[in-house]
């Protein structure tokens, strides 16, 4: 059996145990411990490490400069969905920067578990719909055009 450790695996499959890491991770602290101190200082912490993946990986989610000329010159037909993605992915970023900013603000007070709670487990549906998209897209565009070459 193989160990996978850093140094053994590629850059974009990093990226990937990164982000869907930090996504299992926002979900596990929903579920125990909420309200201690270190609870608000882990969430506030993840948060910040995905609105670092989002913004500085976008492999994961959208990759623009790679996939956006490669749609255009073979897939233009998905040119409108990947432009939404794009868009929805600026969207995302606000409601990171949105809910870090409620954590920030709220850390520390009993009353604001809930909403905290409550405001990642958007995010995180959010996240989840908006990568389905993206690989839909993706996987159309290879499907029918990119991969019939």
């Amino acid at each position: 059996m193989t160990t996978i450790t850093p140094d053994t695996l590629d850059g974009s499959m990093l990226r990937v145990i990164t982000f869907s890491g930090v996504q299992a991770r926002l979900s596990g602290l929903l579920q125990g411990h909420r309200g201690m101190a270190s609870w608000w200082v882990e969430i506030a912490r993840q948060l910040d490490v995905l609105a670092d993946a989002l913004r500085t990986e976008p492999g994961d989610l959208v990759d623009v400069e790679g996939f956006t000329e490669q749609i255009r010159d073979d897939a233009p037909h998905l040119m409108g969905r990947w432009i939404r993605l794009a868009d929805e992915r600026d969207g995302l970023a606000e409601l990171i920067s949105s809910v870090r900013l409620q954590v920030g603000r709220d850390a520390g007070d009993p009353t604001a578990v809930e909403s905290i709670t409550a405001s990642i487990r958007e995010l995180l549906a959010r996240t989840r719909r908006f990568q389905e998209r993206t690989t839909e897209v993706l996987l159309d565009a290879y499907e029918r055009d990119l991969g019939g070459e």
